[in-house]
């Protein structure tokens, strides 16, 4: 008899909120946060996942508070 694998069924508010941070997350490396526009689209970004704050973990809070210092001091995204 198959051994059968379950997908895991993920909460499509908890995607929504992957799919966010991921958005987040390339234009960061891009050092778009230093362009005139681009600071506009991650500020943006940032204000899209931060909705969610109730249900993030602490390592995606981590992640959001990282990238609004970033802007604020006009850092470089490692």
């Amino acid at each position: 008899m198959p051994i059968e694998t379950k997908k895991e069924n993920i909460n499509p508010i908890r995607e929504k909120v992957n799919k966010r941070l991921d958005d987040l997350e390339l234009p960061l490396n891009e050092q778009q946060h230093f362009q005139q526009d681009g600071v506009l689209h991650v500020i943006s970004l940032i204000e899209s996942v931060s909705k969610f704050w109730r249900i993030l973990h602490d390592s995606e809070r981590d992640f959001i508070n990282g990238a609004r210092y970033a802007i604020e001091e006009r850092l470089k995204w490692n």
